[in-house]
């Protein structure tokens, strides 16, 4: 029955952004506490089974604890994550409309960035399920970022501020949540250094081809 409660704390270690040496430190220690708490339950004359279902009852449920968690080791990302969807669909909705209003035309391909600030806005309120956080929030703001890339055309003159500080913002939670924080004994540098080059390089290569749409679309 142990190998349940393995994967119930495996499920709430996943939604931290931590190092897999800090992962498997706070695995252990959350572990070792729900263990503690199944035994507490069988001394009552509870089943082994009885005991761990109640264990876990008495945690909770994994994505919400894993969700407190993470808001502890990086405060305020869940209110960045909703600044960030938020900007976007009101900006999104906001040159939607006005170009409906001024030049009587609806152009839906500007909806499409709807798709990136709903991945958003979905792992930043998700307390309901457990899944990897770091990996899924990743591909959700990179999903986000393309988009926004991809209607730069229509974000133009007053829209450019709002624009680039929603590009500023999702670029800073993409480096912030796929670089986690490694401990100096672990001597990881060169890695951290290869992920920030691989992002980088493809943040640049996104920015090139944009570019270069943008020049196709003037011819």
């Amino acid at each position: 029955m142990t190998h349940k409660l393995e994967n119930y704390v495996k499920r709430i270690v996943e939604q931290t952004d931590c190092s897999k040496s800090e992962r498997e430190d706070l695995y252990e220690e959350m572990l070792s506490h729900v263990m503690m708490r199944r035994e507490e339950e069988r001394q009552k004359g509870k089943t082994e089974k009885e005991a761990e279902e109640e264990a876990m009852k008495l945690f909770g449920r994994e994505a919400k604890i894993g969700d407190g968690l993470q808001q502890a080791m990086f405060p305020y990302r869940r209110e960045l994550l909703l600044l960030l969807a938020l900007l976007g669909f009101l900006f999104t909705f906001g040159k939607y409309t006005a170009v409906l209003v001024q030049e009587q035309t609806a152009l839906l391909p500007i909806l499409s960035g709807t798709a990136g600030h709903s991945a958003v806005l979905f792992f930043a309120l998700n307390r309901a399920f457990a899944v990897n956080r770091k990996i899924w929030l990743a591909l959700a703001l990179l999903l986000n970022l393309l988009l926004l890339l991809l209607n730069m055309t229509s974000f133009y003159g007053g829209w450019q501020p709002a624009y680039l500080l929603m590009i500023g913002l999702n670029i800073y939670l993409m480096y912030r949540t796929v670089l986690t924080y490694e401990r100096p004994k672990e001597h990881k540098t060169a890695r951290r250094i290869i992920h920030v080059v691989n992002i980088t390089l493809g943040l640049a290569a996104g920015l090139g081809e944009g570019y270069i749409y943008l020049i196709a679309m003037g011819f």
